[in-house]
């Protein structure tokens, strides 16, 4: 696992379809299998489980609007490809690949096809 940058020219305040707060985390380059994979991973502290304000029913919208609108252009400017890229919401921030019980975490899968985020059904 590789980190590509800690979100450098990525706005603090994201917006997204269902209007939450939340910031771009880190990115990360990872290998599954014989595939490239860039994980944007965003922290959204509203889809907390304690907090209950905001369920994965309301940011659905969400994962396609941040693929298109800050993994692209991010993509595009740094001149990186992807087979994949995944983009989670956390309600903290957390360590890539540690089991916590606690955290809630919404995580979408995208192919790249013809410049469009594709959702990838796993």
């Amino acid at each position: 696992m590789t980190y590509v940058t800690e979100a450098a020219g990525v706005p603090d305040a994201l917006q997204v379809p269902s209007g939450q707060a939340m910031d771009l985390f880190e990115v990360l380059v990872d290998r599954v299998d014989a595939e490239t994979w860039i994980r944007f991973r965003f922290v959204a502290p509203s889809i907390a489980r304690a907090r209950g304000e905001i369920s994965f029913f309301d940011v659905q919208d969400d994962f396609e609007h941040l693929c298109t609108r800050v993994a692209l252009p991010y993509l595009k400017e740094r001149d990186l490809s992807a087979d994949a890229v995944v983009v989670s919401l956390l309600d903290r921030p957390a360590e890539f690949g540690q089991a916590d019980d606690t955290l809630t975490q919404f995580i979408e899968v995208f192919r790249i096809k013809n410049g469009i985020c594709a959702w990838e059904a796993l």
